[in-house]
């Protein structure tokens, strides 16, 4: 069945249902060959000389964005309103089908492993691919905000996925706990989630319950979405202990749910709020490795950084030099020390022609903050 299907169906109350597989017919007992059948069905040998010679290539991978197929932003649209959909039902306390969700999961794994084989220039250097589509997040629209931080989160991670090298399936269980992680914020009181002040002491109390709500509707959905349902009440938890609602530790920590943990904070950070602006993708990883170093554990923190660039291609930065550089790759080595494209000298006078400069052989240099292309001069 179609997704548009499948989300046509849910949107209409209707029970989905897949469409049953044809039966294989019966086959035939093949009859003896005679030597003349034989004689007749064996190719010539001039023509199977040419098949050593000029093999058939191996079939390639379907594609996924063609003529028949969704592109990324009409894909995003579609999680976008899918999620709203199962979000507003859990939040009337009603049931709601799993299946148009898991497609968009299938879907969004398959454009992410698509996207991060593209990228991969050669051993030493990659180039990132920036996120399948973002969007900032409406202070004044509760579900707008829970629904475009899970599907945001869900992109991010499936980045860190691609870094551990996990299989599709594990890519599209990743995908679709993002997005779903946190359903149980939909039962916490609305007032709590647009507030723009600090939290009193039990209103924390009553968001930091969204975990065990998250794992009750998510358990609801029967044995075989058991693990979603772990993973979802385990997405705060930390490897210190520190996390909430049980303060499980290391090994206790589904990996799934240390992977969402980080990127949840990644993309938090990522987007504005009414009373902040979005940071930097290295300023974003700079805060979290100084605030949430002991966390998480060093496979989520290299994840993190290689697979979420410290330094994207195309952004410009300044050099302890203070000279003005363009990022034209990431280090896979050592993401911190990107290579550049030097523009200007310390006082900002552009140069007459820019001079490449890899970094991580220049250990007296380093990256000290963000800068831009209208700061260069002459």
């Amino acid at each position: 069945m179609r997704m548009v299907d499948l989300i046509r169906a849910q949107q209409k109350g209707k029970k989905v249902t897949s469409r049953p597989a044809k039966s294989a017919p019966a086959k035939a007992e093949p009859e003896p060959k005679t030597e003349s059948d034989e004689q007749a069905t064996d190719p010539p040998k001039e023509d199977w000389k040419a098949a050593l010679a000029a093999p058939s290539p191996p079939p390639e991978e379907p594609p996924i964005f063609v003529p028949g197929h969704v592109s990324p932003s009409e894909l995003y649209a579609a999680a976008d309103d899918c999620l709203r959909i199962i979000f507003t039902a859990a939040s009337r306390r009603e049931p709601f089908a799993i299946e148009p969700i898991v497609e968009i999961a299938k879907r969004l794994a398959k454009a992410a492993a698509k996207e991060n084989r593209q990228r991969v220039s050669n051993e030493s250097f990659i180039v990132p691919c920036e996120p399948l589509m973002m969007r900032t997040l409406d202070a004044n629209d509760t579900m707008y905000d829970l629904v475009h931080q899970g599907l945001n989160t869900a992109i991010y991670a499936l980045k860190l996925g691609d870094v551990l090298d996990y299989p599709l399936a594990k890519l599209t269980e990743l995908a679709l706990a993002s997005m779903l992680c946190n359903i149980g914020m939909t039962r916490c009181p609305e007032v709590l989630l647009t507030k723009p002040g600090p939290l009193s002491k039990g209103e924390r109390a009553l968001i930091q319950a969204h975990p065990i709500h998250s794992y009750e509707i998510l358990h609801s959905l029967g044995p075989t979405w058991e693990w979603l349902a772990e993973v979802a009440a385990q997405h705060h938890e930390r490897e210190d202990g520190t996390g909430y609602p049980k303060g499980l530790r290391g090994d206790q920590i589904h990996k799934a749910a240390k992977i969402i943990g980080i990127c949840e904070i990644y993309e938090a950070m990522a987007h504005a709020r009414p009373y902040r602006s979005s940071f930097a993708p290295f300023e974003i990883i700079r805060q979290i490795l100084r605030t949430e170093r002991e966390h998480f554990s060093y496979v989520i923190w290299r994840a993190l950084i290689n697979g979420l660039s410290s330094y994207p291609v195309g952004s410009w930065v300044r050099l302890s030099t203070k000279e003005i550089c363009r990022i034209v790759a990431t280090n896979k080595a050592n993401p911190f020390r990107p290579v550049v494209e030097v523009w200007s000298d310390a006082s900002g006078e552009k140069l007459p022609q820019p001079r490449l400069l890899d970094l991580s052989k220049e250990i007296l240099l380093h990256i000290i903050g963000p800068a831009s292309m209208e700061a260069l001069t002459g």
